[in-house]
């Protein structure tokens, strides 16, 4: 027999029993997802969170109405789904449809970043850019959740063999979006190509002396 917590909670505008309530945490965990990841969903949907500290000791923990699950739910499932089909790559994922800071002279940073972390990690975006955060808040509105995995100095010109390279092996699934087995190789692949790269802090030098 379940014994139900029936302990009144007075909290941020709530009133009523932790029976009414879950925290975020344990939802992230029944999704299979990272915390951070369902206070993203919890914002996008505006559903309220109720900071309650548990028999008044430690940090607040966030909770949500049990009512409130339900949208969560759903969004985590279809984008689950969105992202289990191989077509579904969206083509502003391409650095061609986008504004390009590419100039065959400029130094910046080759990156990698991962359009969904959590629900298709060895889905990955190669690319280059002079700022490559300036990059990511580009795709923000179709991804939220994309973040730069990693990112190393690079020259504009080694972009396409760059990609080329440490996309060896990899399903590629838009102009410079793949599918890889492992995302870790993907990075060590990465790691060895610059790692054999023309130092560009002794160009940089050269050039200043100029």
């Amino acid at each position: 027999m379940t014994t139900k917590n029936t302990k009144e909670i007075n909290s941020n505008g709530f009133k009523g029993s932790l029976d009414d309530l879950i925290a975020v945490k344990d939802l992230a965990r029944e999704l299979g997802m990272g915390s951070p990841s369902v206070h993203n969903f919890i914002k996008e949907l505006g559903i309220e969170r109720i900071p309650i500290k548990i028999d008044g000791k430690g940090m607040p923990i966030q909770h949500i109405r049990l009512t409130d699950c339900v949208p969560v739910r759903e969004r985590a499932r279809r984008r689950r789904r969105h992202w289990s089909r191989p077509e579904s790559q969206p083509d502003w994922f391409n650095d061609d449809s986008g504004p390009s800071d590419n100039s065959d002279s400029e130094l910046g940073m080759f990156y990698l970043m991962l359009p969904e972390p959590e629900l298709a990690p060895t889905r990955f975006k190669l690319g280059y850019s002079k700022s490559p955060e300036g990059r990511r808040r580009q795709f923000l509105t179709a991804a939220p959740f994309i973040r730069i995995e990693r990112a190393w100095p690079c020259k504009s010109l080694w972009e396409k063999t760059a990609i080329d390279f440490i996309s060896q092996g990899c399903e590629r699934l838009n102009t410079e979006v793949f599918k890889a087995g492992d995302i870790g190789t993907v990075i060590e692949r990465a790691d060895s190509f610059f790692a054999l790269s023309p130092p560009l802090e002794n160009q940089e030098s050269d050039n200043e002396e100029e």
